[in-house]
C-alpha cells in the first residue's frame, strides 16, 4: 500500500515511517512541503496521505482540496500540534478520514490502519460481487 507523509516535522515523519514499514504499509514517500506533497500526488497514487496541517509553504487546510482536486477519493487523515474547532471543522468538511493531534499515538495509528484495510477489503468484496459496479 503506497502512503505519503506530508510534514515538516522530522520526528513526526521517522516515527509515522517507522510505524507504517511495521505495519507493511509499503512504499512510504514524504513530503516536507505542501509544494511537493502536490507535485507528488499529481505524479503517483497513493492509497493513503498523513498530512500535517501545519505546513511551511502553504496551511494543510489548503493543501486537502488540491489534493481532492487531482483525486477526488484520496484518503487524508490530518495531524495537528494545536486542537482548534474551527479548524477541526473545516477540515472535517473536505471529507478527510480522520483528525488527530500530535504527538501521534501508536495505538491510535494502529487502529486507522486496521481499519483502512478492513475498508479496502469490504470494497474490494463489493466490487468483486457486483462486478466493479455501484
Amino acid at each position: 500500500m503506497s502512503t505519503l507523509i506530508v510534514t515538516a516535522d522530522m520526528s513526526t515523519s521517522q516515527l509515522l515511517v517507522h510505524w507504517l514499514r511495521k505495519f507493511r504499509y509499503t512504499p512510504v514517500a514524504v513530503a516536507d512541503s505542501g509544494d511537493k506533497a502536490l507535485r507528488m500526488v499529481e505524479t503517483a497514487t497513493f492509497e493513503l496521505v498523513f498530512l500535517d496541517l501545519a505546513l511551511p509553504d502553504m496551511p494543510g487546510e489548503v493543501l486537502i482540496p488540491a489534493c481532492k482536486a487531482v483525486h477526488g477519493e484520496i484518503p487524508l487523515i490530518t495531524m495537528t500540534d494545536s486542537n482548534c474547532r474551527e479548524l477541526e471543522r473545516k477540515v472535517r468538511s473536505y471529507g478527510i478520514i480522520f483528525y488527530m493531534e500530535k504527538p501521534v499515538s501508536v495505538a491510535i495509528l494502529q487502529e486507522l490502519l486496521r481499519h483502512h484495510i478492513q475498508k479496502k477489503q469490504i470494497t474490494g468484496q463489493h466490487n468483486q460481487i457486483h462486478g466493479g459496479q455501484s
